[in-house]
């Protein structure tokens, strides 16, 4: 027998889409180009419908880089585009194919794959459920990826359900790796942004959505006195009424500084805002893995946190972070006020050169460790 690493298609989202499910498949086939472990990189031209897309856009041509060996040729919305991703898969020397998965909208299409394609299919979970998801979604979404050789997830917490427990000699846990960040000059930063330098600043990033907590922080800083020279970043686009949202917003104290933009933040602004904040609050009331906490320990930002899905795992309490219990602002305060401790603030500096653990050469090594583990029983060759 031959001895190799295995060949990997990958089927997701890349360029020109943005958000954190496109970056880190861009950045896995990358890694695995690098290590001459690809055969085809295939992703949509479209993701989904305009009416069902609740933001304003997926499009940011910055978000990812464009690889001129990239196969864009289906559509996850148009079924009769689907067979020439089976085509240019079987065309291949493809030893098996990993797919992202993060929401039941990808469903038919994932169940085609498993139906049509003779490689086995290692999912990469992002979301096990969709976060406000329906009951017939998660009957369905389980029936579907049980078709599947192998799982890779990033949520430790995914490892003790029923689904996983079952089926745990070919289920990986992994961290998302950070990427590497370009940190302004923290004055600049501020400077750019028009706000005040002498405050701590606390920054809420990314897509508003109702898992996020974002009302549990505003509860929380309600209560904060008036005087305190602290103020609030958020930097997103909501998937709620931003109708509500602000008009909680205008019940803070008066004197707390905000500045909030409620909208996209294109990806060549996010240095701006990670580099003129102090921390970035994470307030989930339930997480499965955080590209945001990824990002936050790239820029070398401590993390205020709950202590659920992967954030237990990145966030080491005392050390790189704070964390407290989800949906309590009694808590959440608490930890605001202990950050405001010099000494406390001093200790919890990040460094920025990560544990191995969540460096991309272990995450590649996972995968292969995936491929291999999982699909012993069919393999035609041994891979190291």
């Amino acid at each position: 027998t031959t001895s190799r690493k295995p060949l990997f298609s990958i089927i997701g989202p890349s360029w020109p889409f943005r958000g954190g499910i496109a970056k880190y498949t861009t950045r896995t086939a990358q890694e695995l180009y690098m290590r001459e472990q690809i055969a085809k990189f295939i992703t949509p031209n479209r993701q989904y419908p305009t009416w069902l897309y609740p933001g304003t856009s997926d499009i940011d041509k910055l978000a990812c880089p464009q690889l001129s060996w990239t196969i864009s040729n289906f559509s996850y919305y148009e079924p009769w585009t689907w067979h020439r991703v089976i085509t240019e898969i079987e065309n291949s020397e493809t030893d098996c194919v990993l797919v992202p998965y993060w929401s039941g909208f990808h469903l038919p299409f994932l169940s085609y794959l498993f139906n049509r394609l003779k490689k086995p299919i290692f999912t990469v979970i992002h979301n096990f459920k969709d976060h406000e998801t329906k009951p017939m979604v998660s009957f369905f979404s389980e029936k579907i990826l049980r078709k599947s050789s192998g799982f890779f997830h990033h949520n430790p917490d995914y490892n003790a359900l029923p689904f996983f427990e079952s089926r745990k000699d070919r289920v990986f846990f992994h961290p998302l790796p950070a990427f590497k960040a370009n940190l302004m000059d923290k004055l600049e930063a501020r400077t750019r942004l028009g706000i005040p330098q002498n405050k701590t600043y606390f920054l809420f990033f990314g897509l508003i959505r109702p898992y996020k907590g974002l009302e549990t922080l505003l509860e929380a800083l309600k209560t904060r006195p008036n005087t305190e020279e602290i103020g609030l970043l958020v930097a997103g686009e909501p998937w709620t009424d931003s109708e509500i949202l602000l008009k909680k917003i205008e019940r803070l104290p008066k004197n707390l500084f905000k500045l909030i933009r409620l909208q996209w933040i294109p990806e060549e602004d996010a240095p701006i805002w990670f580099s003129a904040t102090d921390a970035v609050i994470l307030p989930y009331l339930k997480a499965s893995s955080s590209a945001i906490a990824a990002q936050a320990l790239a820029y070398g930002k401590p993390i205020l946190g709950t202590q659920t899905g992967s954030l237990k795992e990145v966030v080491q309490h005392n050390v790189n972070g704070l964390l407290c219990e989800p949906n309590s602002p009694e808590q959440l305060n608490t930890i605001l006020t202990s950050f405001l401790d010099p000494q406390i603030r001093k200790r919890l500096t990040v460094k920025t050169d990560h544990n191995d653990f969540f460096s991309w050469e272990s995450y590649t090594e996972a995968l292969n460790n995936l491929a291999n583990s999982s699909y012993q029983s069919l393999r035609t060759e041994e891979w190291n």
